[in-house]
């Protein structure tokens, strides 16, 4: 490499060498030549990972032995070299600069050398292929002779960026300056965050128009900052911070110099409280996905073996009455067998929303859910929710639902035995498509989800499809279903006189009213209701275990204007009020 004529630009000065061959190997370097106007850019950290760490380290590879230095990362399978380059600062204006760059580990074929002037200009760049060796010179000069930073980065790669023999000559007085302060931003946590731990960590980023940031510090502490490089800009700045926190509101300032002394900041404040009171304030439990508004929500009958939603509502206060939250919480759910109850299993909660202590409706999803899946309940019986509240790793607080029982019962009900009759095509026909098998697949899972069954309740027989009428008298003589050139089901209802039902009455339990079981047909004319669609109205039975949730009225089907000769076609309840039986 013909680093001698780096003098020629600027006979007055000499050209300045750093070899890294007098620090001992390992050396993290920082500050080591700052005598010289030298600043390396070095995120080492002890605590916390680290992915731009210019280290010396001895090499046989070294082309002035023993030494290079390599910019290291903590993890590279975590916190690797990927666009985090070597940054390099300047105190005073350099005409250009030389060194030797080479491969210690990994295959990244380019290496990109970047100059940059104090207002954060672009003064040269080079793109150089790398070897595993550091024989091959390379210099980069910067015309207006005012480079004050330089950035070498290998690019998206794990390689770390390595250098032997960096060299430098001094440039020119004058050219453009840094007029503006840095800019610092705290992205992590939101101001004004609750936070039940501390330490805790605090994620920013560091902008300067220079490209160049001297110092950054958080509550007067030393910050390490990480260099990211856009292609073909300047580098900016990350920073990971480990800060300590006080209980109540911890005001928490970063601030940042660049190269001339400019500073700029971000201040948030972090409210820590540990909780000291935590208990459950609502327990829903559904298989059907309806949630109520109450503190004990059993949205049953439950059915063993049926896919389970549970969600708590968790109240969290600190010493001081505050809200706050818990970390995680784990649900212990038993199964009584023979009068004593036997751990089925254990299941983390998941956590919708970082302040899990409250939210608004049963609506939203927010609070910690439990999904329990249909085989851990498979066995019919009673089983009990036990629920273990945790800060960190740390299980600290314990808590039973709200509820009057501290069982609850899983009942075995029948299987649907479902027909399915398509028309022309097979159900699960290739030809309709891949939208049409997902569309009854989906169908088929809801109403294996809404009705009272178990995962495994719903048998299903597909039919041999039906013939579509080709309009010929033979045909429409040998099939009942077809009428004129369609299908009519027997379902279809497109009588004149429209749809009539029964009068009813809901029928409550409580004097409040506020719990239904079914309801009661009373005497009356019938009620009509809107027209049916053009393709009639399918009205399915009601399953006796849904109880108070959904039940059928009948209905005038044969268009008599009663219904007295249509209950034979309903299965259901009906309570003599003069024996007090159903």
């Amino acid at each position: 490499m013909a680093l001698c004529c780096l003098g020629a630009v600027n006979p007055a000065h000499a050209v300045t060498f750093l070899k890294f061959d007098e620090l001992p190997d390992g050396t993290n370097v920082e500050e080591q030549y700052a005598a010289l106007g030298v600043h390396f850019v070095n995120d080492f950290s002890s605590v916390s990972g680290y992915r731009a760490c210019p280290r010396v380290t001895a090499t046989a590879a070294a082309w002035s032995a023993p030494n290079v230095l390599v910019n290291e990362t903590w993890d590279e399978r975590v916190w690797g070299s990927h666009n985090t380059p070597m940054v390099i600062r300047f105190d005073e204006p350099t005409s250009g600069v030389g060194m030797r760059l080479g491969r210690v580990r990994g295959d990244a074929g380019f290496a990109t050398i970047s100059l940059f002037d104090a207002a954060g200009g672009l003064c040269a760049q080079r793109q150089i292929p790398l070897a595993d060796d550091f024989t091959v010179g390379t210099e980069i000069w910067a015309p207006e002779a005012n480079a004050r930073l330089l950035v070498i980065d290998y690019g998206d790669s794990s390689c770390p960026e390595a250098l032997d023999d960096l060299a430098f000559l001094p440039g020119l007085p004058g050219g453009p300056a840094d007029t503006k302060p840095p800019k610092v931003q705290i992205a992590e946590p939101a101001d004004n965050a609750v936070v039940n731990e501390q330490p805790v960590f605090i994620r920013g980023r560091v902008e300067d128009n220079s490209g160049a940031v001297a110092a950054c510090k958080i509550n007067g502490q030393g910050v390490r900052l990480s260099p990211r490089t856009p292609p073909s800009q300047k580098p900016y700045y990350e920073f990971l911070h480990l800060q300590p926190l006080e209980p109540g509101s911890n005001p928490v300032a970063a601030a940042a110099w660049d190269a001339v002394g400019m500073t700029g900041g971000h201040a948030i404040t972090i409210h820590f409280g540990l909780p000291a009171d935590v208990r459950i304030q609502d327990f829903h439990l559904t298989q059907r996905g309806i949630l109520r508004d109450k503190p004990c929500d059993l949205d049953g009958p439950f059915v063993a073996g049926k896919f389970t939603i549970c969600r708590l509502r968790v109240q969290a206060l600190t010493g001081y009455g505050t809200p706050t939250y818990v970390s995680a919480a784990k649900l212990f759910l038993y199964r009584n067998e023979g009068g004593s109850d036997q751990l089925v299993t254990e299941l983390w909660g998941t956590q919708y929303s970082p302040l899990t202590g409250s939210f608004n409706s049963p609506s939203q999803m927010a609070g910690i859910h439990f999904w329990i899946p249909g085989h851990l309940t498979n066995i019919e019986g009673q089983y009990r929710f036990h629920f273990q509240f945790y800060l960190g790793d740390l299980p600290l607080w314990e808590s039973d639902p709200p509820c009057a029982s501290s069982h609850i019962t899983f009942s075995r009900t029948n299987p649907v035995r479902m027909f399915v009759l398509p028309t022309e095509a097979p159900l699960l026909s290739p030809y309709l498509g891949q939208s049409h098998v997902q569309g009854v697949l989906e169908v088929l899972d809801f109403f294996r989800r809404a009705y009272p069954i178990a995962e495994d309740g719903l048998d299903l027989v597909i039919g041999a499809p039906l013939p579509l009428a080709d309009g010929s008298d033979a045909m429409n003589a040998a099939h009942t279903y077809i009428d004129g050139t369609g299908f009519e089901w027997t379902f279809k209802d497109l009588h004149a006189s429209g749809i009539w039902r029964a009068p009813y009455e809901t029928v409550y339990i409580d004097p409040q009213r506020t719990t239904s079981l079914g309801a009661r047909i009373t005497t009356g004319p019938l009620v009509n209701l809107p027209p049916a669609a053009m393709w009639g109205v399918f009205r399915p039975g009601s399953p006796p275990q849904w109880e108070d949730k959904k039940f059928s009225v009948p209905m005038d089907d044969d268009h008599d204007g009663s219904i007295d000769n249509d209950l034979i076609h309903y299965a259901g309840s009906f309570r003599d009020e003069q024996t007090g039986q159903w």
